[in-house]
């Protein structure tokens, strides 16, 4: 029993998260790097999940390249985003090669890592920034409380979606969310193992891997959400 939303049921993903601020988030990160001259003529998303934000880089001239663990995900990236560059890739040992002006991991990717994972992952990012480049990804804040049987509706496009749940603590800084997702006429069991790191553990690892870092609460003031985003220029190159 793993990620099955991920792996099996992408269109249930898209109804879930269909209202996901995707544009905002883009244009947050352009406006960011362009504050610092930072020149985005490339970039690679880590974990692009259905291509939304593939596809609003790609609208802004931006050359794509789009990694995502999940063969299901990726196909659903290919027909969101087609002038990208799909691939099936993964942390924390990333085989993708190349040096790119931005390298994102957006919506909470680095947070599926093991805490033992967690460095390798992030020198494997930090190693295809190019000179003077940005490193960007978001964390989920950690639960304060364990929640019991939640339950949440949406209605899409896509379909109607429900999704009931549980968060259970498993360790210091590590979280099972345990859910069973009900789409259209079918239904599945969705289970996500997380660890969220410390802020200062995340900005200390930064500057060890040469770069000068800002947390934001989530994309800037239009944002909905308030969890950490983590925004850092290679310094040492």
């Amino acid at each position: 029993m793993g990620e099955a939303l991920y792996e099996e049921y992408p269109a249930a993903y898209e109804a879930l998260y269909q209202h996901k601020q995707y544009e905002t988030e883009v244009a947050f990160v352009s406006d960011w790097c362009h504050n610092r001259d930072i020149a985005v003529e490339n970039a690679l998303v880590v974990g692009c999940g259905p291509g939304h934000h593939s596809r609003h880089l790609l609208d802004r001239g931006v050359d794509v390249v789009a990694v995502d663990q999940y063969e299901a995900m990726a196909e659903r990236a290919r027909m969101n985003a087609p002038g990208a560059t799909v691939t099936v890739d993964a942390l924390p040992d990333l085989n993708t090669a190349g040096s790119f002006d931005l390298v994102w991991a957006p919506f909470t990717v680095v947070n599926h890592l093991s805490p033992d994972a967690f460095p390798t992952a992030l020198a494997a990012l930090a190693e295809r920034v190019a000179p003077g480049g940005a490193l960007v990804f978001d964390s989920m804040a950690f639960p304060e409380e364990e929640e019991w049987l939640w339950l949440r509706t949406h209605e899409s496009e896509h379909g109607e979606v429900a999704r009931m749940g549980d968060v259970q603590r498993l360790a210091d800084r590590e979280f099972r969310w345990h859910t069973v997702v009900f789409f259209d006429d079918s239904w599945f069991i969705d289970r996500h193992d997380l660890y969220v790191p410390e802020e200062s553990f995340v900005t200390g690892a930064l500057s060890t891997l040469g770069f000068e870092a800002n947390v934001e609460e989530g994309y800037g003031p239009d944002d909905r959400s308030t969890s950490p985003t983590f925004l850092a220029r290679r310094t040492d190159r």
